[in-house]
């Protein structure tokens, strides 16, 4: 049996909700969003637009490292 990824339309979502990279971003995306678009202070959107940056980021760098063995 063949397995498909996930299609909806003209959307391939690939390997978004098949590792944990897509899934540790869509969910911080998700997070971050519903503050964002939400009814809340400036100070709370900013602070979820800099943490999504910033775990995002961790995230990258931590990765790299991992498939680098962590050497220079």
């Amino acid at each position: 049996m063949e397995t498909k990824p996930l299609s909806v339309g003209p959307i391939n979502t690939g390997s978004l909700l098949n590792s944990s990279e897509g899934i540790l971003v869509t969910c911080f995306t998700g997070l971050a969003g519903t503050a964002i678009s939400g009814d809340y202070d400036p100070s709370v959107q900013w602070a979820a637009m800099i943490g999504l940056a910033i775990a995002v980021s961790a995230y990258a760098i931590s990765a790299g490292l991992r498939k680098s063995g962590g050497k220079k």
